[in-house]
């Protein structure tokens, strides 16, 4: 459970708001005293009941916070209800998100009762008013993560060990090699979580499509990159759009190119040659793909539009999809699924064998339909740590791990000062010391060279 701390007349309107997309993205309850408690409860009781059974705490702060009025605060009275709930928080096992809202800059403790200064130790988060929507999406991914992570350790207690799993694995990172696969894909893929494989291996036992999604939508987008690189199999990547609707992933027809080759006489006679097989259709049968269908071996070839061309004659699929999700988006999994659909203007009925498996990646959870949701595993792509990224880019790339630490730090605290809400991504480290190593850069704690790059490379 996920319960929000706030004082009314401080943070209510923004609370609404927080807690609205903690419901709408995370597959956790989450505790808002607007909507939670019934009619009739008593007021503390249910909050305390509810505080002993969350697992992160978000403390709304903003400029008014201390509830003062006539010369007297209500948070140096024991008795006031926001400071029970923090002061609860600070003594449980949750995680404590203090996050400041508005124009305030910061918090002295001393201005604190003493059983409130430990909060003031814990990294917070800014929610500004001229960015709110970014910050909030960003803090929901943070929390996001975090309900997994104690969930997964209610499951497996404190050990991500792979030797824990007790299940035949479809998909094991640590099973991965060959020099095909790009080293920035081992490296996610050794980082990744035991219930990060637990649910890809499960979304693959049973042909449900997995949901990547996180407030930073390039780390979905790596990950799904490194699950394709680890299986070995060909990989296919599709964004929607608003002009590409997904009309042509199954295939399309160049009527254009046929009615010109017609109006000037060198019109092919087999309808094969004007047919142009899209990424599903690759998915499901890359042989037939190839040949556009035809048993005609004059049919030009078609060219295979795979990320990975080194796999094709691989067992087999993975399709990526970004974007802009149609409606109708659960059509073209149900191709995957059934391994099948039809060519009509060529009568022709396309069958596959091989497995596929399907891949939604997205930033925003709720662009995909909520019936879609239900019938997908989905997994949370949490920012990921210092230590994380240490052992991501140490495994990625071949330079010195004091260097690495240098840059990664200097990464957190750059965001930190500047209230970048943008986590730091394994990207963009990745490109950070791809640019230390290539400009042959001067770095350390106070290098201007060093901070103007990652000025650049970090989001504001």
């Amino acid at each position: 459970m996920v319960f929000v701390s706030y004082r009314r007349n401080d943070t209510g309107m923004v609370a609404v708001d927080v807690a609205r997309e903690l419901r709408e993205t995370i597959d956790s309850s989450v505790f808002f005293d607007l909507g939670s408690i019934g009619l009739g409860k008593r007021f503390n009781v249910e909050i305390s009941e509810a505080l002993s059974r969350c697992s992160v705490v978000v403390v709304l702060i903003g400029r008014r916070w201390a509830g003062e009025a006539a010369g007297t605060r209500r948070i140096d009275e024991d008795d006031d209800v926001f400071r029970r709930e923090v002061e609860a928080a600070l003594s449980s096992t949750a995680e404590v998100i203090p996050v400041l809202v508005g124009d305030l800059d910061r918090i002295d403790a001393t201005e604190l009762p003493p059983t409130l200064r430990p909060l003031v130790e814990r990294n917070w988060h800014r929610i500004r008013l001229d960015n709110k929507w970014e910050a909030i999406r960003a803090l929901v991914g943070v929390v996001a993560g975090l309900v997994e992570q104690k969930r997964l350790e209610r499951i497996y207690g404190n050990t991500t060990s792979r030797e824990s799993a007790m299940y035949r694995t479809l998909f094991d990172p640590s099973k991965a090699s060959g020099a095909d696969i790009p080293r920035a894909d081992l490296a996610a893929a050794a980082t990744m979580s035991e219930d990060a494989i637990f649910r890809i291996n499960v979304a693959m036992a049973t042909e449900r499509p997995l949901i990547l999604t996180g407030p930073e939508p390039t780390e979905c987008d790596a990950m799904a990159h490194s699950i394709a690189s680890v299986l070995g199999w060909r990989a296919y990547a599709y964004a929607f759009s608003a002009t590409n609707t997904g009309r042509d992933l199954l295939y399309s027809v160049d009527d254009t190119r046929r009615l010109a080759d017609a109006q000037a006489g060198t019109a092919l006679r087999d309808v094969y040659a004007y047919i142009e097989p899209g990424a599903l259709w690759w998915a499901v049968d890359a042989k037939t793909a190839s040949r556009r269908g035809s048993t005609d071996r004059t049919v030009p070839k078609a060219l295979d539009p795979s990320f990975s061309p080194s796999r094709q004659r691989a067992a087999g699929a993975v399709v990526v999809f970004s974007g802009e999700f149609p409606r109708n988006i659960d059509e073209y999994l149900r191709v995957l699924r059934l391994k099948q659909f039809v060519v009509r203007e060529a009568g022709l009925s396309i069958r596959g064998v091989n497995p596929v498996f399907a891949i939604l990646s997205t930033g925003d959870l709720r662009a995909v339909d909520p019936a879609l949701r239900r019938q997908a595993i989905v997994l949370y792509m949490s920012p990921p740590t210092e230590a994380q990224l240490v052992e991501m880019a140490c495994r990625a790339t071949a330079m010195d791990p004091e260097l690495i630490k240098t840059v990664i730090q200097e990464g957190l605290r750059l965001q930190h000062v500047s209230d970048r809400n943008e986590p730091l991504t394994s990207r963009t480290i990745l490109d950070a010391l791809a640019a230390v190593n290539a400009m042959r850069m001067t770095t350390g704690a106070d290098s201007p060279d060093l901070r103007m790059l990652l000025e650049l490379l970090i989001p504001r």
